[in-house]
């Protein structure tokens, strides 16, 4: 089976160094490139093969939805999962095209758990 390709979004350059470390646990899974805006995201995007993208809420926020809607039309195929530091705040904030979402407290169970649904299709 092909390694899950990941694209880690976030602005903080700490928990984006944590999200690889996560996704370096989960066996068949390699980070495809990492941006700290919805704009480096998009290019990231276009220059690279991503399976999953993961996203920081407060991205989102910035551009807006529209920033998830032009990776769902541009790469139908790519998932997307948001995170926060808190999970309500993210489950009233996810527009209906992300994928899924989790909070950076449960990050390491949360993240192997999707990742590892996502490598099974």
């Amino acid at each position: 089976m092909p390694p899950c390709k990941i694209a880690i979004a976030y602005h903080q350059g700490l928990i984006r160094a944590l999200l690889r470390n996560i996704v370096a646990e989960v066996a068949g899974a390699e980070v495809a490139g990492e941006a700290c805006s919805a704009l480096e995201l998009l290019e990231l995007l276009k220059n690279s093969v991503a399976d999953l993208v993961i996203v920081d809420i407060d991205l989102l926020k910035k551009r807006g939805i529209k920033t998830i809607t032009q990776i769902k039309h541009l790469f139908p195929k790519i998932k997307i999962l948001a995170v926060h530091k808190s999970r309500p705040h993210v489950s009233h904030a996810l527009p209906r095209c992300v994928d899924g979402c989790f909070s950076i407290e449960h990050a390491r169970g949360e993240l192997h758990a999707a990742i590892e649904t996502i490598q099974r299709g």
